[in-house]
């Protein structure tokens, strides 16, 4: 399952999305996100992907820090409690 998903996603961020890393608003982007907590949420790592894509954007009210790197907002993929 988990495998199935990634790869869908990796598709999506090689040969659909439009976003890249000098793009988007996030680090780490959000298809790339998306392959990291599925892999490390398993079924919850979905619901977790569509939460993130509904906050991807400039006018996100929740605070967050800046990753110096990429001078984007940082967002880690963490663990979740069920």
């Amino acid at each position: 399952f988990k495998l199935i998903l990634t790869a869908g996603f990796a598709f999506y961020k090689t040969f659909v999305s439009s976003q890249d890393a000098t793009k988007c608003t996030f680090y780490p982007s959000c298809s790339v996100y998306a392959v990291q907590t599925i892999q490390t949420n398993g079924l919850w790592g979905v619901l977790d992907a569509i939460d993130r894509l509904t906050r991807c954007n400039g006018i996100s009210p929740e605070k967050y820090t800046i990753h110096q790197p990429s001078q984007l907002y940082y967002d880690p993929v963490r663990k979740i409690r069920h």
